[in-house]
């Protein structure tokens, strides 16, 4: 488990206390701001950064992987266009044009380095333009419209209360979660800064709330389809599927019942090599027989 704190003090002197757990085993992360929770990920094993705001200032934590070893980082971004960034760049520029008056009031050095900031300022814009800052939020899907084809409607809200839909066309939805996702369901999103109206949904990362219900639905297929089965039993078994697969062992329990041609990516193939491989790894008396 990696765990690394960070301490942040505002304009008026308030202490913030930035903590991030990582786990080194599953990859799940959780990010806190003085005890409530900024942000829940899921399977993180490669660099990603995790974009938020602490008062006026904007601020990331970014992940950097490097051969087998991960890096943590929390920077305070002073380039991005925010409105602290822009005051902090005109108190810059006030007290540049004091300082030239002071030493003499050199007018052409002045006007020379004035077109100079001009340029670097449009540079900077540029480079916001060509790399734009994506923020989180959760989506809930409002319509599925075709499961296999992944195409699918959501919406989500910004922390301002402001709605935003959006469509998503991916046939990774059918291959990573198959016929298991109902209207409803919440995953994360991420949203342009400046146009929320761009969005993409990211179909890796369900909500801690979407794992429980998940869960709930394997644990309901499994119960309808082993009726003798002890209740303790199931609870054993989706513990050691998701602790072997994290997710996915919940995905093949509730495509058991599939055949291959019906779902070539979760179906009982997959369900039967899932029992296998958690009697290989772990030393449990709660799986069901290999049918």
């Amino acid at each position: 488990m990696a765990q690394f704190h960070w301490t942040y003090v505002g304009d008026t002197g308030k202490k913030y206390q930035v903590g991030l757990y990582h786990s080194t085993q599953t990859g799940h992360l959780l990010i806190h701001l003085n005890a409530k929770i900024l942000a829940v990920d899921f399977s993180v094993r490669d660099s990603k950064e995790y974009p938020f705001f602490i008062e006026e200032e904007f601020c990331r934590i970014r992940l950097e992987r490097r051969a087998d070893r991960m890096f943590y980082f929390f920077d305070i971004d002073k380039e991005v266009d925010t409105p602290r960034n822009r005051a902090r760049k005109r108190r810059n520029k006030q007290y540049l044009r004091q300082t030239i008056l002071f030493f003499g009031g050199l007018i052409l050095a002045a006007a020379l380095f004035g077109l100079g900031m001009d340029r670097l300022d449009r540079a900077r814009k540029s480079e916001m333009m060509v790399a734009p800052v994506y923020l989180p939020a959760t989506a809930r899907i409002t319509r599925l419209v075709d499961v296999r084809s992944g195409e699918l409607e959501y919406r989500f809200s910004l922390p301002s209360g402001e709605r935003y839909t959006g469509q998503a066309s991916d046939d990774a939805l059918f291959r990573r979660w198959g016929y298991m996702l109902k209207q409803g369901d919440e995953f994360r999103v991420s949203y342009l800064e400046q146009q929320p109206a761009i969005s993409r949904l990211e179909l890796n990362a369900p909500t801690v709330q979407q794992l429980q219900r998940l869960r709930q639905r394997a644990l309901d297929k499994h119960r309808s389809l082993h009726p003798g089965s002890r209740e303790g039993d199931l609870a054993c078994f989706l513990e050691g599927a998701q602790q072997l697969r994290q997710s996915d062992g919940l995905v093949h329990i509730f495509h058991q019942d599939q055949k291959p041609a019906a779902n070539p990516f979760h179906n009982l193939v997959t369900y039967r090599r899932l029992i296998r491989d958690l009697t290989d790894s772990l030393e449990l008396d709660c799986l069901p027989p290999l049918q």
